[in-house]
């Protein structure tokens, strides 16, 4: 049987769809499982050893897509897809690229979740549909009932995961780690509204300091996501920053070394519950039900849209109903991220250290 998934969204889209794969692989053990993901989104499944093979397609950002690169892509494309003739071709991102592939495989069936979907024409596409109400649920079953629900296999969702093997474990060293008890603080995002506020973070690390906990604040490589990382880092602090220096897989290694994951609404997050660190995510301005830090305990008990704290395994969401979006000076802000208080950020922490 030859399977081809198509997920064409972002980093922590990517990692979501790491369970629907362990799943696949466990239930068709001799299947050929090829992915496809946006470009740079693949070193979140580098060295899965339960996919064939990775293919890449343009980044998610236009901006950083030439015209030049769309007409080579485009035929790049062509090349890698046209008669592959899967079994099965999933679109799980409901993109034009991704039904372009997925129409150049001429694969024998073609599947994709039409719940909230209005294709139109393009419905004639697919041959095999899934209605799962995925919106009631947390992002890894749209992907995971999608699958399951046009394969008919048995079982739920296990773990994301994310390779950390070969990884230098000299990493550590680089931010002096390696020899004292450390958390990661992940405080930006590419969305400045999923931001807290950088004088509550300071109190939150000088915490952390107080009792004997050394901070590894981490970003992406984005100049303005490190000017804001130092926003909340000072010279009095044991803390340092990675600056976007560390690639995902890296990253996996330092966070699944680490005590305590806290951050908000980032791939940052997905990967320290994909590593089993323990994590506190700040969701004023997230859905918990639908992002909230994954495990297992989920499938039983999954998050609730509620004001406050809420602990299900060993992670702690933090979340507020109002999903409210206020404009300071010209930036977008979140009124429910703002509205998480030092307070509750101290309590949860005090369940863990």
């Amino acid at each position: 049987m030859k399977i081809l998934l198509l997920k064409l969204k972002h980093i922590g889209d990517t990692l979501i769809l790491t369970p629907t794969i362990h799943a696949l692989r466990q239930n068709y053990p001799d299947a050929i499982i090829d992915v496809v993901v946006r470009k740079g989104c693949e070193s979140v499944l580098e060295g899965n050893e339960e996919i064939n093979e990775i293919y890449t397609v343009a980044a998610p950002e236009k901006e950083k897509r030439s015209g030049w690169e769309e007409i080579r892509g485009f035929w790049k494309t062509l090349k890698t897809f046209t008669l592959r003739r899967y079994d099965y071709a999933f679109d799980l991102s409901d993109s034009d690229r991704a039904k372009m592939i997925i129409l150049l495989t001429a694969s024998k069936k073609r599947g994709i979740n039409i719940k909230y979907s209005k294709l139109g024409w393009k419905r004639r596409l697919f041959n095999s549909i899934s209605e799962y109400d995925w919106a009631k649920n947390h992002q890894v079953y749209k992907d995971f009932q999608t699958v399951k629900d046009i394969l008919e296999f048995p079982g739920n969702p296990g773990l994301m995961s994310i390779n950390t093997k070969n990884i230098d474990p000299k990493i550590l060293s680089r931010y002096r780690l390696e020899k004292q008890k450390y958390v990661v603080v992940h405080p930006v995002s590419r969305w400045t509204f999923k931001e807290w506020d950088p004088k509550k973070w300071k109190k939150i690390i000088s915490t952390l300091n107080q009792k004997g906990w050394r901070v590894l604040l981490s970003s992406g490589p984005a100049a303005d996501e490190i000017g804001r990382v130092y926003e909340i880092i000072d010279t009095t602090m044991n803390a340092t920053a990675t600056e976007g220096k560390t690639s995902l897989r890296e990253l996996a290694h330092i966070v699944r070394n680490a005590s305590l994951f806290i951050g908000v609404d980032t791939a940052a997050m997905h990967i320290a519950a994909a590593v089993e660190t323990p994590v506190i995510a700040l969701m004023g301005a997230s859905n918990p039900v639908a992002w909230g830090p994954w495990s297992e305990e989920n499938v039983k008990t999954p998050y609730q849209i509620r004001d406050g704290i809420q602990r299900i395994g060993k992670h702690t969401v933090i979340s507020r109903k109002s999903s409210e979006i206020l404009y300071e000076n010209g930036s977008k802000k979140s009124s429910g991220m703002q509205d998480i208080s030092v307070e509750e950020v101290t309590k949860a922490l005090n369940e863990y250290i």
